[in-house]
């Protein structure tokens, strides 16, 4: 990461696991440090590259270059915010992780759904009426996953669970028909 910083004249940071309970914005000098003892919690397992001060022009460049070298990998990313700035580094580094857990599955869903809807559009034809039952299953779970993708796209409250249960679904139903 060091290389792809020194790149754009930018300086780096590792926090020391120790300070993780430290308010982001002391990373970056926004802030003083709320405790001078050390912190003891379970330590984030990702990368995690936290930006401040960058223009969006910078900050996407940037984000294409960690992309783009070969043997780096930065999973989490946040710039600093106004909102963010007192947030302890832990509760950040948490927050980031379930918010890319739930892109990973929301993304995977959607693309189960496409997938679906691509079959049932070449597949008219229903072999037995076990196919036509499974057939009629896999469009019932395909207008429900539109629901809960929709809902997901518009609305901050829905249900990871629900997310990854009719992915699960959709894809077993996927399975059986193709192998059928």
């Amino acid at each position: 990461m060091e290389s792809v910083l020194a790149r754009f004249a930018l300086e780096g940071r590792r926090i020391d696991s120790k300070s993780l309970h430290q308010p982001v914005g002391y990373f970056v000098g926004l802030h003083e440090p709320v405790s001078q003892m050390d912190y003891s919690g379970p330590l984030p397992d990702e990368t995690i590259a936290v930006l401040y001060g960058l223009a969006d022009q910078v900050i996407q460049q940037l984000l294409a270059a960690f992309r783009e070298t070969e043997g780096l990998t930065v999973q989490l990313k946040a710039v600093v915010t106004e909102h963010n700035s007192h947030w302890p580094f832990v509760d950040l580094a948490k927050e980031l992780k379930q918010e890319h857990e739930l892109m990973r599955v929301f993304f995977a869903v959607r693309q189960q759904i496409e997938l679906a809807k691509k079959w049932l559009n070449t597949n008219q034809t229903p072999a037995s009426a076990e196919h036509e039952s499974l057939v009629n299953q896999l469009q019932q779970s395909v207008e429900e996953g539109s629901e809960i993708v929709q809902k997901a796209q518009t609305t901050d409250s829905f249900d990871l669970g629900e997310l990854k249960q009719i992915g699960r679904q959709i894809s077993s139903l996927l399975s059986q028909l193709q192998s059928s």
